[in-house]
């Protein structure tokens, strides 16, 4: 029989390897790989984002639109629409671009920087809250990893540079602090959460009161600290609102679901979709109010009763190893903060649901819920597979080593690969010229047309637009109501063969340039993205009166009243389209 080659010793990345997986408390190299994830998701995000030139993200878009004010407080003066969105644009949220604009950094950049730098900063603020309730270090750099690419991949939340980006780095901050017990860490970020995301807010408030909720302590944990540390963050949090329900009531009233009903944008094909196909609310899977939202877009799936299995588990198993012993706490993962979470986003999300639109979406009550299921119940199958003792063959036998070796480099890989799968959200126009051409016209002029680019304005032209695709949303009839009267007024400009009509519509609006596609001149329509704005039966019925009586007034105007044609789009003076005779507004 021959005898068995000896194994020559284990090489020196045998041995680190083994050392880092064997390791139980080694915070340092655990967490210097989640900052590297998070360091590889950032310069992806800004590789892109600088690759798209003018590209901004279409949420922004909205909470930008005003900002311009800062370099030019003429050039937007009286204008509705960045009247309405300073008014919803939390007061955090202005802070951080305002303290930006102040160092020379402007919003459009800013909006390009914000992403990759929550990309870093998540990734530490996770592994800090998973170390916190007692996960290992390799358990907290596995849920981490798996966090991070939910983010970059799967959800837009933190690359869209809106209010809502700040909330998976301020929601880990303050769970981390309330799981700490430290008092100014959790009470500031419950402020700074009011001051970006006030729905989450009532969210997590309400998680914090029930944390006096004790039951190894008769139900009541009357502690000093616990007082003191509850008492802070219910200041922060009225503190935090305050001045988001001061500014909001200027465009009251909020719509109701009847009324609803009745606008068109709230259909399937709206901006707003709220409603289905047969005109029930779907708050399972529904796209825009659902409990997990695209998660299970139409029906409930399998996917959807995953996740859900998924966001109940975790939090379960962590609060009945809380409520144990102090002996048993300590052997692994345990917290009472994940369940309370689950019970609040809950009850929030029924009591948003009942009361459709007075406390804004339900859907935004329950948007933590698959971070709740990657903090709680993946940790806790990593912590399983971490139970079992290191097996030795594996450092000691070749093949062992070479399965090491494979494993990790495949973990890695599988890391890495999911922070570097940054989800595509910049969007660029496709006319860069139109833009430019509305940025050139006088501080006080007024675009109004059915044209895509447009979206695009007042963000990259600072001048004001009587409406756009992207801001025509909102559930504030003082703002929405007077948006879709000026989107019907310019379909009745582009439609009717009376020219009094015509100078009717754009006067009354205050428009100086008309914006006009070279087919919708030939082809009197409204163009498909601006379709589910109006009821489709009558926006038919008036299209085919308008093809029937020929030749519309704008069509019979257009080629004297030219300012400029730009690719397939037609710059009209809008004076000159009032009174039959040109009268320039610049450029």
């Amino acid at each position: 029989m021959t005898p068995r080659e000896p194994v020559p010793p284990p090489s020196r990345s045998t041995r680190f390897l083994a050392a880092r997986l064997e390791a139980r408390d080694e915070n340092g190299f655990w967490l210097a790989l989640s900052l590297l994830l998070g360091l590889a998701a950032a310069i992806r995000f800004l590789v892109q984002a600088h690759a798209a030139p003018g590209g901004i993200q279409s949420d922004a878009m909205m909470f930008l639109s005003w900002m311009g004010r800062w370099d030019d407080p003429s050039a937007l003066m009286g204008d509705l629409v960045a009247d309405y969105w300073q008014s919803v644009t939390p007061w955090f949220f202005q802070a951080l671009f305002k303290g930006a604009w102040q160092l020379g950094i402007g919003p459009h950049a800013f909006a390009r920087l914000l992403p990759a730098m929550l990309f870093v900063a998540v990734p530490i603020a996770s592994f800090r809250f998973l170390r916190s309730i007692g996960a290992e270090p390799l358990v907290a750099f596995a849920a981490t990893a798996l966090l991070l690419f939910n983010f970059v991949a799967l959800s837009n939340s933190m690359a869209s540079a809106t209010p809502r980006s700040l909330w998976p780095l301020l929601l880990l901050l303050l769970l981390d602090g309330l799981a700490r017990r430290n008092i100014v860490q959790s009470a500031l970020t419950q402020g700074c959460l009011a001051g970006c995301y006030p729905q989450l807010t009532l969210v997590t408030s309400t998680m914090i009161g029930m944390t006096l909720l004790q039951p190894r302590l008769l139900f009541l944990d009357l502690a000093p600290k616990r007082l003191l540390l509850v008492g802070a963050c219910g200041l922060a949090t009225v503190a935090g609102l305050l001045p988001f329900v001061l500014e909001t009531g200027a465009f009251s009233p909020v719509v109701t679901l009847a009324e609803a009903r009745t606008l068109s944008t709230f259909g399937p094909e709206g901006r707003n979709v709220v409603f289905e196909p047969d005109g029930s609310v779907d708050l399972l899977c529904g796209r825009r109010v659902g409990l997990f939202q695209n998660a299970c877009h139409g029906t409930p799936n399998l996917l959807f009763v995953f996740l859900a299995l998924a966001a109940v588990f975790g939090p379960v198993v962590l609060l009945r190893r809380w409520l144990r012993s102090d002996e048993s706490r300590r052997m692994g993962m345990s917290s009472e903060l994940p369940f309370l979470l689950l019970l609040a986003s809950l009850a929030w999300f029924v009591i948003a649901a009942s009361t459709m639109f007075r406390l804004h979406l339900p859907s935004r009550y329950s948007t933590a819920l698959v971070t709740l299921a990657i903090l709680t119940t993946f940790p806790l199958l990593v912590e399983r597979i971490r139970a079992r003792r290191f097996p030795r063959w594996l450092r000691e036998r070749r093949s062992g080593r070479i399965l090491m070796h494979v494993g990790t480099i495949a973990v890695l890989i599988l890391a890495f690969g999911g922070a570097l799968g940054v989800k595509r959200s910049m969007l660029s126009p496709d006319n860069p010229e139109l833009v430019a051409f509305v940025r050139s016209l006088p501080p006080g002029a007024r675009v109004a047309g059915f044209v895509t680019d447009l979206d695009f304005s007042p963000v990259l032209t600072n001048r004001s637009t009587l409406f756009s695709r992207e801001l025509t949303i909102g559930y504030q009839l003082g703002y929405l109501r007077p948006i879709l009267a000026r989107m019907a007024d310019i379909r009745d400009a582009i439609l009717t063969n009376d020219p009094v009509i015509l100078a009717d519509r754009l006067r009354r609006n205050q428009v100086d340039v008309l914006l006009i596609a070279d087919e919708t001149l030939r082809d009197p329509k409204v163009p498909e993205r601006f379709r589910g704005f109006f009821q489709a039966d009558e926006l038919k019925d008036a299209e085919t009166q308008a093809t029937v009586q020929g030749l519309t007034a704008l069509s019979r105007s257009a080629a004297d009243c030219t300012l400029k044609r730009i690719g397939r789009v037609w710059a009209l003076d809008a004076p000159c389209l009032m009174a039959g005779t040109r009268a320039a507004v610049g450029g």
